[in-house]
């Protein structure tokens, strides 16, 4: 299976709680090529335990497929790692 094409962030989102690849692609080239999962306006690492303080510019699907949501979410929690309450440290107005 091959990888699909990139896709400009700013013209699509990728589903969430997706695995995709994604990158930083701009006047200085491509950089931070890694695999992340949206959650709402959030970028997570592959298994969720992380969060990445940057929103990458490009997104691809991995493969011909897209791995099932709820199996992954469930098994780490990202849905609840995602969940933001106000007057957190990682809130947002």
């Amino acid at each position: 299976m091959s990888a699909g094409p990139w896709i400009r962030v700013a013209d699509q989102l990728p589903p969430e709680e997706f695995l995709v690849d994604t990158k930083i692609d701009d006047q200085h080239g491509p950089r931070q090529e890694e695999q992340l999962r949206r959650v709402g306006e959030w970028w997570w690492v592959r298994n969720c335990t992380r969060q990445v303080f940057y929103t990458p510019t490009h997104w691809r699907r991995p493969d011909d497929t897209m791995n099932p949501p709820q199996e992954n979410v469930a098994r780490w929690g990202c849905d609840e790692l995602a969940t933001i309450r106000p007057g957190s440290f990682l809130w947002r107005d």
